[in-house]
Parts: structure tokens; sequence; C-alpha cells
């Protein structure tokens, strides 16, 4: 199995915006990327969708107020997605291996 994460695989937040305000979190999604192709296991993948959630609130905890009321709703909605949607770009995690 490759153990080296292709550039492609580390594209960021793929359809979710890399910053909110003047603070991005690009950082967050790389991460969570990262959990995406090291953690296969189910639970893993659930675990770090929601370290994802977290971690996107943390990194606005000193935003303005609106852009934190825009993050929270966004990571509830960007964690719905990444359980339904993301399922399938932590499935083809297997596309690089030998």
């Amino acid at each position: 199995m490759n153990e080296e994460i292709p550039d492609a695989y580390l594209d960021g937040c793929t359809f979710f915006p890399d910053s909110f305000g003047k603070i991005s979190h690009k950082y967050v999604c790389t991460i969570h990327d990262m959990d995406y192709w090291f953690c296969r296991t189910f639970f893993s993948k659930v675990a770090a969708d929601i370290r994802w959630t977290i971690n996107l609130n943390k990194a606005h905890k000193k935003n303005t107020f609106f852009w934190r009321i825009v993050v929270l709703f966004a990571s509830i909605v960007g964690f719905i997605g990444l359980s339904t949607v993301g399922l399938y770009f932590w499935k083809i995690r297997y596309r690089w291996d030998d």
C-alpha cells in the first residue's frame, strides 16, 4: 500500500470555502484529508468528520459574531455532506493503492 499522500488527494476543502471572513481554515480541511487517507475504518471516518466540525468552529473562535454563526451553520451542513457525499471521497483513496 502506498503511504505517501498524493497532492491531488490533499485538496483542502473540496466543496467548501477555505475561509470565512479573514480567517482561513484550510489547515482543518487538510488534516481532515489526512485522516481520510490514514484512518480506514468507518468509525474512524465518522470520528474524522466530527473532529472536522469541532476544529472548524474552534478555528473561528476569534472571528466576528456574524462569521461564527455562518461557520456554525456551515459546519452542520458540512458534517451532513461529509457523512453522505464524503463517503465517496473516503472510498476513492484505494485508486492510489499499489
